[in-house]
């Protein structure tokens, strides 16, 4: 066991359960309220609502325990109330706006008054739209019905609810196009489903720019991070813990036929493939690589003589398909669309089996989207304002008045990053209505997976964040956490800490390191640049105040800076640091009366 909870304040269960379970290396989250009804909404927040809320009474343990596998069932938390129900769960259900409600006893456990405000807590509008949905499935992969689509309710609010397909039957052994219709309740009309069965290619949701970060594959996701240079990494659907694949400067990514293709700045930024765990390596160009698309057997680029061309996924082959410098390359049916660096960022279009080219928008573009016949589009020449086009050049409509620099279009939705709100994520509906602000943070690159919208914070590198397409939940995507395991007393059993980079301070993207100190202890973590950086650390304990330093160290153990602890608890450093290997030192303060203290580190790497 690596992860527990512990449920209820230490007046139930003693911190000395705390020091054991930190004994036996084992990372836990106390959840925990004033009272028993606070701490059921404190685990109803952890495990979420999506599949509805059991009820019960807190006067009594019978009906919550007896409902308990109830609840395991429908992964639901279970709420406690009292006679009536408490000020904070009211507030926090509201929030919620959860489908379904189950009440564990009779009216004698939990009264009318209760169930009447439950009704009122619990919204119950009407589904108003649902919009269809438009997916695509490569030759001879697995199709994964979605489970849940997005609902807009008649109050304004949008919410993820069940659906049922009129078929689950999918020939995905050859190319073709499938309709299904879907069921919800409540809900008078159908939701129909269009699904692609296309050959492998690097789009990721007909989104360009996505291919510079991040690629889904086979119920893996990789990813770029930065970890003294740019490594990529991969996470798995049923793993918390990311695995390293490559690494180097890498850029551009896609993953065709069980290839990764990638360029990587630390060789010229040339193009080179490998097997998905990063072995057998190949380097297939020598004058560099554009923003590449990877189409079944060939790959599109343009190298630095301007030159645009394919060639076969060996490297052999080579095509010259013109002088000039494509890139932001998306196939859709038989057309590979582009932008044309060497034509004022216009876009292009290119019929793949004779190569005939036909200029589809005569503007410089920003950033681009194709689903279902349109190409959604950034239009510099009209201050970046959002535009939709037919593939064949005609119907420009104008969509909004918002500046944009990034987008993604997903199940009737565009998500861009407003230029005309400091980059906030917004979204809008692909005919122009309903535009919001989904995500009250600035981001960059834009994707959707699933249930969920995943984004940057910063342009470059990719420091991940998610968000649910209700707009419900957010948090970081794909950073782990970091758990003080013992022994690390010394450099020989040191951690390895896993600093990101390229921010300004660690708020929203650094991994977090999680750990413990007592009298006479010395905890050791690991750091590698690969090149010349800046390290920052931030150290937080309420338990430890002033009676703690921490030292950086060199291999050899030499402490080249220190700092102790102020009497709030916090230290905070930044030193420059060449390629190497360093160690982070946590230590008690020398005749320090620590009993046991809980610390946190934040780390991140900055350039000089």
């Amino acid at each position: 066991m690596k992860n527990a909870y512990i449920v209820g304040g230490t007046g139930v269960i003693s911190a000395a359960v705390e020091t054991q379970l930190d004994d036996l290396g084992v990372a836990w989250t106390r959840l925990a309220g004033s009272n028993r009804y606070e701490t059921s909404v404190k685990v109803a927040e952890t495990l979420g609502t999506d599949n509805g809320i059991v009820v019960a009474s807190g006067e009594n343990f019978p009906d919550a325990l007896s409902g308990s596998v109830l609840a395991a069932n429908l992964n639901s938390p279970i709420i406690l109330t009292d006679s009536t129900l408490p000020n904070d769960t009211s507030d926090y259900l509201k929030e919620q706006n959860s489908e379904r409600i189950s009440l564990l006893g009779g009216t004698g456990a939990i009264s009318k008054d209760v169930e009447s405000s439950l009704q009122s807590a619990v919204n119950y509008s009407a589904i108003d739209r649902v919009d269809d949905i438009s997916d695509y499935v490569f030759v001879s992969h697995n199709y994964n019905f979605p489970t849940r689509v997005l609902a807009a309710y008649e109050d304004g609010t949008t919410r993820l609810v069940p659906v049922t397909w009129n078929s689950y039957n999918i020939d995905t052994s050859k190319i073709g196009t499938y309709s299904f219709e879907g069921t919800l309740a409540g809900y008078k009309n159908k939701v129909k489903l269009t699904v692609k069965v296309t050959l492998e290619n690097g789009n990721l949701r007909g989104n360009p720019a996505l291919n510079s970060f991040l690629v889904s594959y086979k119920d893996n996701i990789y990813y770029t991070r930065i970890d003294g240079n740019t490594v990529l990494s991969k996470i798995g659907s049923e793993s918390a813990e990311p695995t390293r694949v490559l690494n180097g400067l890498i850029g551009y990514v896609s993953i065709v036929n069980d290839k990764i293709y990638f360029t990587n700045g630390a060789n010229d930024n040339n193009l080179f493939k490998s097997n998905l765990d990063g072995s057998e390596q190949t380097k297939l160009t020598t004058e560099g690589a554009s923003p590449f698309l990877v189409v079944d057997h060939w790959i599109y680029a343009s190298n630095r003589k301007n030159e645009f061309y394919k060639m076969n996924t060996d490297g052999s082959n080579k095509v010259l398909l013109g002088t000039e410098f494509a890139y932001n390359m998306l196939i859709d049916g038989n057309y590979l669309y582009y932008q044309n660096g060497s034509d004022g960022d216009s876009i292009y279009k290119m019929d793949i089996n004779t190569n005939r080219k036909t200029k589809i928008i005569d503007a410089k573009v920003s950033s681009m989207n194709i689903i279902d016949g349109w190409i959604y589009y950034s239009n510099f020449n009209d201050g970046k304002k959002l535009y939709k086009i037919k593939t064949d050049g005609t119907e420009n409509i104008k969509l909004s008045e918002d500046s944009i620099s990034y987008l993604t279009v997903y199940n009737g939705w565009i998500y861009y990053s407003n230029d005309s709100d400091s980059q906030k994520l917004y979204r809008i509906r692909t005919d122009g209505t309903d535009r919001v602000k989904f995500v009250d943070e600035s981001c960059g690159v834009i994707t959707a997976l699933g249930d969920y919208i995943i984004y940057s914070t910063t342009i470059s590198p990719f420091i991940g964040k998610i968000a649910q397409i209700d707009g419900r939940t957010a948090g970081r995507f794909a950073i782990p956490d970091v758990f003080d395991q013992q022994p690390n007393d010394s450099i020989e059993s040191a951690i390895t800490f896993p600093a990101g980079g390229g921010w300004s301070s660690p708020n929203d993207n650094a991994p977090a390191v999680y750990g413990s100190l007592q009298s006479n202890d010395s905890d050791f973590y690991r750091i590698t640049p690969n090149n010349e950086l800046n390290f920052n650390l931030l150290f937080n304990s309420s338990d430890i105040l002033s009676n703690a330093v921490i030292s950086i160290m060199d291999k050899s153990g030499r402490v080249i800076y220190s700092t102790q602890t102020e009497s709030d608890g916090y230290a905070e450093l930044s030193v420059k640091l060449a390629a190497g290997t360093y160690y982070i030192k946590v230590s008690a303060l020398d005749g320090s009366t620590i009993e046991s203290g809980n610390y946190k580190i934040d780390g991140w790497f900055t350039s000089n």
